[in-house]
């Protein structure tokens, strides 16, 4: 999850030029900047050698309280990270996580967040190798044409 987490951090710090806090602050935050929060993490097992794991995660978007049109500048910063996640996958190191949802909303102070929902349907490797440890590999696979 760290890894997820910084992964979008680093995409929006490479689109915009606002701090971007992913621990909670109780004061301080500077406007205009990003909070970004995992809301859940659901794991269900698909089968015994896979998983599919289920994430949302909120982009709270604090806007300059000294921004003339703040309304404006809100739906402007959605626009820009809506398009920053519509490649439909994050990648993180080896992995590309998909994205399912993303959802933009207002809270009741008035500040906007998008919801990103994300899934990655995973492969227990280490439990498979354990219990196949003693299985011996193809080194060679002859493929034959047919003259059909």
């Amino acid at each position: 999850m760290k890894k997820l987490l910084m992964k979008i951090c680093e995409k929006i710090n490479g689109e915009f030029e606002y701090p971007t806090y992913i621990e909670e602050m109780k004061e301080g935050i500077k406007a205009p900047s990003f909070f970004i929060y995992i809301i859940s993490n659901k794991q269900e097992e698909r089968s015994k050698w896979t998983y599919e794991e289920n994430t949302t995660i909120q982009i709270m978007y604090f806007v300059d309280p000294k921004a003339l049109y703040k309304r404006l500048e809100q739906i402007e910063v959605m626009e820009r990270l809506k398009k920053l996640f519509l490649n439909l996958f994050i990648k993180v190191e080896d992995e590309k996580i998909s994205i399912k949802d993303i959802t933009v909303d207002y809270t009741q102070d008035k500040d906007i967040f998008m919801q990103i929902t994300l899934n990655k349907i995973g492969f227990e490797k280490e439990k498979w190798y354990r219990q196949h440890k003693d299985i011996q590999v193809m080194k060679k696979v002859n493929i034959r044409e047919s003259g059909v």
